[in-house]
């Protein structure tokens, strides 16, 4: 039987913000890179003309299904 353990995120929540702070104090930490504006602007499109997100974002190349890009572009 496998033991199932949980650790607690709180500090390792915080030592990645104080992280975040820190690298972005020091120029290297810039975010999450944006979705290109020709993806959602195409996304809107295929998306007025009734493609669900699953095939948008295959169509478009995206590795996650549900890209944030979509659903900003469409809500």
């Amino acid at each position: 039987m496998v033991g199932h353990v949980t650790l607690p995120t709180t500090g390792s929540i915080e030592r990645q913000r104080e992280g975040i702070a820190k690298g972005k104090a020091a120029g290297r930490y810039r975010g999450r890179k944006p979705v290109a504006l020709e993806s959602q602007e195409e996304a809107i499109r295929l998306a007025a003309l009734g493609m669900t997100k699953a095939n948008i974002a295959q169509k478009l190349n995206f590795r996650n299904p549900d890209p944030v890009g979509i659903d900003v572009a469409l809500f």
